[in-house]
């Protein structure tokens, strides 16, 4: 009778095993399987100092479905599904994004990607990240609307860094890196945009400014940037963009090439964005238009227009300017004549820069090739490049400036003066009136 009970038994046991064994032989052949047609790809999005944002991609799982998904973590390398993890049901086949939290500021931590098909799961190579400080990110935002007295700055902040922005602002002063020790404002907290507008400046003077950003894990600053307001005589023109002048020999010219959008009688230019529309311009007197290069209208240095638009006064009007009004010159200013540039240049060379003119005029910076100028008189020509005519395109920014003067050379062509980085003269030649050429007003006399 015992004899037969531990038979019993052995039979028992024996067809356990083998149920474990044909199972077990069926998970190892399901993950190998797995392992040899599915791939995980784990990459970093966004990381702050309690936080990371990743994104994995997962290749040929058309014909499987995950029972659940997610990140797993530790800080002592190969982590499993036993560590710190993140745990969802379903997901798309093609991948997720998925997030870390309560991390550690300033500290590194190894992290997998992982799927759950049936009983078996997959992991993607192992990825390691550093938290940040824990302090926010932010950027001081370009100034603008710069005036005489005054000028409107401000910042962004984009991550709080894992702990709530307390306190923003902006900071300004004469020197360089400015404090919370210099004059600043106060913009609330939290993240985003602020914009403050400032009066009372110095007219003529160069000023630094940095934003900044408090949380619990302390106070950052944002980039510095620099602007100068315009000087007591600056002009002004039917937008309300400031210029300032320079006297150069008998000449008064502005110091910056034109940027406005109205001739002075309020009449819009028409903006023509489009390559194609704008290479449609026909080289005349009428097809009057103007461009940010690039299409960039935060480009400060100046925009450009046809010959028509620059011109105006032509006594024939255009579609847009039928009245044939003066061209986009403020009033008591005008588009130089090819005499006065050339009275410009004469001057210049006969104060002894004979060969020099160009580089007399060119700017301190900006300039390819070693091609910056001296700029002795002010006049600042910036490498603000043109827009082709023909094509639309944009080209030679930083290598070449060019301005459009009031002589018309046949039907289809104007007269200009240019510089370049690769020369330090300042040449004469022409092209066709609908390039998108800078303009610098001269003052009527």
């Amino acid at each position: 009778m015992k004899q037969k009970k531990a038979l019993l038994l052995v039979l028992i046991l024996s067809s356990l095993w083998y149920f474990w064994s044909c199972n077990n032989d069926d998970s190892t052949d399901l993950e190998e399987e797995l392992k040899q047609n599915i791939t995980l790809t784990l990459t970093q999005n966004r990381i702050n100092g309690t936080s990371a944002d990743l994104s994995c991609q997962i290749s040929n799982t058309s014909n499987y479905r995950f029972s659940t998904y997610g990140l797993c973590w530790n800080t002592t390398g190969n982590p499993t599904t036993d560590n710190e993890k993140t745990e969802h049901e379903t997901t798309s086949n093609a991948g997720f994004s998925d997030q870390m939290e309560n991390l550690i500021p300033s500290s590194s931590y190894f992290v997998k990607a992982y799927v759950k098909i049936e009983e078996v799961i997959l992991y993607s190579d192992q990825l390691q990240i550093m938290t940040t400080n824990g302090l926010p990110v932010l950027t001081t935002t370009p100034v603008s609307d710069i005036t005489i007295n005054t000028a409107t700055i401000g910042g962004e902040v984009t991550d709080n860094g894992g702990f709530s922005v307390t306190a923003r602002g902006v900071c300004w002063s004469t020197g360089n890196n400015p404090s919370l020790a210099d004059e600043h404002t106060s913009n609330g907290s939290g993240t985003g945009r602020f914009t403050n507008h400032l009066t009372g400046l110095s007219a003529n003077t160069k000023y630094y400014v940095r934003s900044f950003a408090t949380n619990s894990e302390g106070k950052v600053y944002g980039n510095e940037l620099s602007f100068t307001t315009y000087q007591t005589n600056a002009i002004t023109d039917y937008d309300g963009n400031y210029y300032n002048i320079i006297t150069i020999g008998n000449q008064v010219w502005m110091a910056e090439n034109l940027r406005v959008t109205h001739y002075p009688d309020g009449t819009p230019i028409p903006l023509e964005t489009h390559n194609t529309l704008w290479s449609n311009l026909k080289d005349n007197n009428t097809d009057d238009a103007f461009c940010y290069y690039n299409n960039d209208t935060t480009n400060r240095h100046g925009v450009l227009y046809t010959w028509a638009a620059a011109m105006g006064d032509d006594g024939i009007g255009s579609t847009s300017n039928p009245s044939g009004v003066q061209g986009a010159c403020p009033d008591g200013w005008h588009l130089p004549s090819e005499m006065e540039w050339i009275e410009l240049v004469h001057f210049i060379e006969n104060d002894g820069y004979s060969g020099q003119v160009g580089k007399a005029l060119k700017s301190t910076t900006g300039w390819t090739d070693e091609g910056n100028g001296t700029d002795i008189y002010g006049f600042n020509a910036l490498p603000v490049g043109r827009r082709e005519p023909g094509t639309g395109t944009f080209n030679l920014e930083g290598d070449y400036s060019a301005w459009c003067n009031s002589r018309e050379l046949w039907d289809t062509l104007a007269s200009n003066h240019q510089v370049g980085s690769a020369f330090d003269g300042i040449s004469w030649g022409y092209g066709k009136k609908s390039q998108g050429w800078s303009v610098r007003c001269v003052k009527d006399q």
